[in-house]
């Protein structure tokens, strides 16, 4: 699966892939055997984001697990230092989000320390709202209009 946007382009995690890239983090791992096992979950797991001027693996973003029996996901991200302070997350969180929307999710999550004024920031941009903050984390939550409103539960 494949995503483009202005500047980017986000790759659904494929084996092959993240192997010839050197790209292979835990959580990437973890997200392949599971995929391997379920077909159905192919999208719902880490996207890389290139650069697409140059074709350079900047990060990876994506979910947390397929969209629950409310309509809720959990979306995470992170992009390589080089690139932050460009944009180029917000680019990526926003198409991941309306490829969600699109596949049926009616309600977005995310979670961040507070001190990441980095993610702070993108998730401010990509209208989030705070929901919550408890132990240093903030949660955050989008939902696709017209949804009602939910209130992740922080216990």
């Amino acid at each position: 699966m494949r995503i483009d946007t202005d500047r980017l382009i986000l790759i659904s995690c494929e084996k092959e892939m993240c192997e010839k890239r050197g790209y292979e983090r835990e959580h990437i791992l973890k997200y392949l055997s599971v995929v391997k096992q379920n077909k159905n979950l192919e999208g719902w797991g880490p996207w890389l984001i290139f650069k697409k001027e140059n074709g350079k693996l900047i990060g990876d973003g994506g979910f947390k697990g397929i969209v629950d029996d409310d309509g809720i996901v959990e979306i995470g991200y992170s992009i390589v230092a080089s690139a932050q302070n460009s944009g180029y997350g917000t680019e990526a969180v926003e198409s991941l989000m309306k490829w969600a929307y699109g596949r049926g999710a009616e309600y977005i999550i995310a979670e961040c320390r507070q001190d990441n004024i980095g993610s702070i920031r993108v998730l401010e941009k990509v209208g989030m709202d705070k929901i919550a903050t408890q132990n240093q984390m903030i949660f955050w939550q989008k939902r696709r209009r017209g949804s009602s409103k939910y209130n992740r539960k922080t216990s």
